[in-house]
């Protein structure tokens, strides 16, 4: 699997599957910032997710274009040593 990179990809996030723990469905671009874009489908990313002070590293996190979403790969790190329930107030960034 190879990994795909993309500056200035800061996102936003509109919901989140399986309590806070699943899928990210990818919102809009952070201000001044590029989003996901259909072209990106498919790709891996590696991204840290951030919703106040609570934040995970993962790799291997594949885009879906049909419903923008963005797969949780395998957690590399966190705030709290495990996988976060996180909610829309989420961002995504690309690492």
């Amino acid at each position: 699997m190879t990994t795909s990179y993309k500056n200035r990809l800061v996102t936003t996030v509109s919901a989140v599957a399986d309590v806070g723990l699943g899928a990210l469905t990818i919102s809009t671009a952070s201000s001044g910032y590029v989003s996901f874009v259909a072209g990106d489908d498919a790709l891996t990313f590696d991204v840290a997710i951030v919703e106040g002070t609570a934040w995970e590293t993962r790799t291997g996190c594949v885009y879906t274009s049909t419903g923008t979403s963005l797969a949780r790969g395998t957690l590399e790190s966190s705030s709290t040593g495990s996988a976060i329930a996180f909610t829309a107030a989420a961002i995504v960034t690309a690492t």
